[in-house]
């Protein structure tokens, strides 16, 4: 998916009430790090200000995981975000994120739910699973719904 579909995707997402991390996978291992954490791991890091904007309104040392309970349109009003830091937290999340396939087939993919069947775990724990980064290439779908790849023919993942 490209940044502008990202985009959509999360303002559509936060307007039918999802959170930020109902709305995107983030990659492993963003989620249970602070703010400056993240930052460090990516292209465009955020900067002094924008953190320190985000402590103000959510507390120091905030998580990603902490961040993203919350949907973007609260993060945005919450947070006074402006539009060029309103935009560099689109990069930030975006560059942390899975891509998400906009064209898929059902049947390619598993569902978290058939997921926590096969690894025989409460649908619960599948998700706090999924949201840690440990099934690779694991999104999050216009519907809500987490999806992983089925394995190909020979038995691997793709």
């Amino acid at each position: 998916m490209d940044y502008k579909k990202f985009k959509v995707h999360l303002k559509d997402m936060a307007d039918r009430g999802f959170s930020i991390q109902e709305s995107i996978a983030f990659r492993k291992p963003f989620l249970p790090l602070d703010m400056y954490g993240c930052s460090e791991l990516i292209q465009t890091p955020l900067n002094t200000a924008m953190i320190s904007r985000l402590h103000r309104s959510f507390g120091t040392n905030i998580t990603l995981m902490e961040l993203t309970q919350h949907n973007w349109n609260e993060l945005f009003k919450d947070a006074k975000l402006g539009p060029i830091t309103s935009e560099n937290m689109y990069t930030f999340f975006y560059e942390m994120s899975e891509q998400i396939p906009f064209e898929f087939n059902d049947r390619d993919y598993y569902s978290s739910y058939e997921l926590a069947r096969i690894m025989n775990v409460p649908d619960d724990e599948m998700i706090l699973q999924l949201q840690a980064g440990r099934y690779k290439g694991a999104f999050i779908d216009q519907s809500g719904q987490w999806r992983k790849k089925k394995p190909n023919s020979s038995g691997k993942f793709s």
